[in-house]
């Protein structure tokens, strides 16, 4: 049966809310919650939305479908302070600035794993549950089986098309012969079914889609899902600031939706088998970073025109629909220990939990997105080895401060693709925004 007491924590929120600055008073049976990290992911001119309507399981859960009369999820604008990875994953984990965590680059080792929502979980008694990728360079870690995990299967590596990978199963190399995402899957769906049924449960799925391979640098796709139908036409990513020669007709998406046809069949027997466990869980998806995909030029991440992230969220209570609240990908932490009745004092992050139920929410008045060590991720096929930079993002205005000093400053209110530069034209607002450019650094060490 479905755990009551997961409505009536649910209810509870919506009609009082969470105490600012604390903890939701932790039910007789906090809610399980799940969350699917996509890898590099793009969220902009709702890129992810176009690809997730061609995913039935996925699409079934987080988008509205009048034909089926179900409402689907709710989503609002997230932003990953740093485009990269490891900067993104360890903001997830830690609910602080790229900064104060440290993990400013591809290394695992940088991130203090004493502090993470998978801690602040088990420290309230959640069963907690880690498949796929962690951080890279993981090889270097002593530990595979990082505190807080309950159960571990940590991505280790896998052949350049996906078919065979290795793993740390509770720090124990194996090998599996499948599809690395359908090992995602199939170990998921073993580990839901085998978690203690008195125990709220919080997985962190993490698959490698839509990742591109480092042999043609496209996605990896599976051989079952090439050629898809469901994604055949699906027309590329060309918004008007794109400009990336090697596609100048535009980011093919294709593939990108063919390689997340995995990660549909994962969530569709999650749900199957979360229904049979008598569990009704709060659902996430999201990505650890963004992608440029040809805007300004930019291929891929690092770039300042790579942070939005998809964040779509559904389960009990959750109230559906879009709201127009703006969020940096370090709150997600604080509003899952939130949800959870856990507390991380060392969180930098603020819970948005009263804007998954409905309560009114106006998010964040301004946000850093901050890269303070930018080396190209992946290859130079981009031809632009960027320097770091940082950003003030408001709702109407974006300041960008690269290494050099040079300032671009955007109304993306009335220019959302900033195509034109302000900071000549308008030196009050550029130096003014700077100002508080400066604060937020200060304030994210």
């Amino acid at each position: 049966m479905k755990r009551l007491a997961v409505i009536v924590s649910a209810l509870a929120l919506l009609l009082y809310g969470p105490v600012p600055g604390a903890a939701v008073e932790p039910s007789e049976a906090p809610p399980d919650i799940i969350v699917v990290m996509l890898d590099d992911m793009g969220a902009e001119a709702d890129v992810d939305i176009r690809v997730m309507e061609r995913l039935p399981h996925i699409r079934a859960l987080f988008l509205p479908d009048t034909t089926a009369g179900t409402s689907g999820g709710m989503s609002l604008d997230l932003f990953g302070e740093t485009p990269l990875c490891c900067p993104g994953r360890a903001a997830f984990l830690t609910g602080q600035h790229t900064r104060r965590h440290g993990v400013d680059r591809l290394d695992a080792r940088r991130l203090d794993a004493t502090q993470t929502i998978a801690t602040a979980l088990d420290a309230v008694g959640y069963h907690t549950v880690q498949i796929g990728k962690y951080l890279n360079k993981a090889a270097l870690l002593t530990d595979h089986t990082p505190p807080g995990w309950d159960r571990v299967a940590m991505f280790k590596a896998g052949t350049a098309d996906g078919s065979s990978s290795e793993w740390w199963v509770n720090d124990i190399v194996q090998t599996r012969p499948a599809f690395m995402n359908d090992s995602v899957r199939q170990r998921a769906v073993r580990w839901l079914q085998t978690a203690p049924p008195d125990a709220p449960l919080f997985m962190w799925l993490a698959p490698t889609a839509p990742h591109r391979s480092s042999v043609d640098l496209e996605p990896v796709v599976s051989v079952r899902d090439r050629g898809d139908a469901r994604c055949a036409d699906i027309p590329p990513f060309r918004p008007p600031s794109y400009g990336y020669a090697a596609f100048p007709e535009g980011w093919p998406l294709v593939k990108v939706c063919e390689s997340l046809l995995t990660v549909d069949r994962m969530v569709g027997a999650m749900r199957a088998k979360a229904a049979l466990a008598g569990r009704d869980p709060i659902w996430i998806m999201t990505s650890d970073n963004g992608m440029a995909w040809g805007i300004h030029g930019y291929p891929q991440k690092n770039a300042p025109w790579a942070t939005r992230l998809p964040f779509h969220v559904a389960g009990p209570g959750i109230v559906p629909g879009h709201v127009d609240a703006m969020q940096s990908q370090m709150d997600l932490a604080s509003t899952i220990a939130e949800l959870g009745g856990a507390v991380m004092p060392w969180a930098q992050a603020q819970s948005f939990t009263p804007a998954l139920f409905g309560r009114p929410w106006s998010g964040r008045e301004q946000l850093l997105e901050d890269h303070p060590k930018s080396p190209l991720s992946w290859g130079d096929d981009s031809g632009m080895l960027m320097a770091s930079w940082s950003a003030i993002r408001t709702r109407d205005r974006r300041l960008i401060r690269w290494a050099d000093g040079r300032e671009e400053l955007y109304q993306i209110g009335h220019d959302p693709w900033e195509q034109q530069d302000l900071a000549a034209t308008e030196p009050d607002v550029r130096a003014e925004l700077g100002g508080r450019l400066d604060e937020l650094l200060a304030g994210a060490e």
